[in-house]
């Protein structure tokens, strides 16, 4: 794993992938460890039951959050991508195996009672048909972008491993808080 040195600790950090990869647990733990504001996009992006937010008002209150100085934001939005990713220092961008991530598919609907409900079965289904659809697509694509010489001031960290994960959240790892 590659060890970047920062000039100064980033304040402002992104944590992107594939669905189903452990972006929002990644962010969560960072957030924790660090000691900043974690922002997750899908609570902001949809209403209870996956009821989706009206788009101007998803983009309004990405902005609202963004005038902290510090925080860190997981989420995959194109609608929203340009005003993170150009306030952004650095991007963990988590790229695991299709396996590991159809893995984490069952266990979460596991763990949210897919027992409870038939239509539970379908959205892992289609949950599942999602990530066999997007798996390559979205890794090529966040390849690309990553690229782009206007996001060329993010300094991006691809992490493979839930062991690269855990050498990123380890103690003394980050030597002071962002602020």
């Amino acid at each position: 794993m590659p060890d970047i040195a920062f000039r100064t600790q980033p304040r402002r950090v992104v944590v992107v992938g594939a669905s189903a990869c452990g972006k929002t647990t990644f962010a969560r733990a960072l957030s924790q460890r660090i000691g900043t504001a974690h922002i997750e996009l899908d609570t902001m992006c949809f209403k209870r039951r996956w009821v989706p937010v009206p788009l101007n008002e998803f983009i309004r209150q990405v902005e609202a959050v963004m005038q902290n100085c510090d925080w860190i934001i997981d989420g995959n939005y194109a609608a929203v991508r340009e005003i993170v990713w150009s306030r952004a220092q650095l991007a963990f961008w988590l790229d695991y195996s299709l396996l590991r991530r159809l893995r984490r598919l069952v266990w979460r609907a596991a763990r949210d009672g897919i027992r409870e409900r038939r239509g539970r079965l379908v959205g892992l289904g289609l949950s599942i048909m999602w990530a066999l659809r997007t798996h390559y697509n979205r890794r090529r694509q966040l390849e690309e972008l990553f690229a782009r010489p206007r996001y060329a001031h993010l300094q991006v960290v691809r992490l493979r491993s839930p062991r690269e994960e855990a050498e990123w959240l380890a103690p003394g790892r980050w030597e002071s808080p962002f602020h």
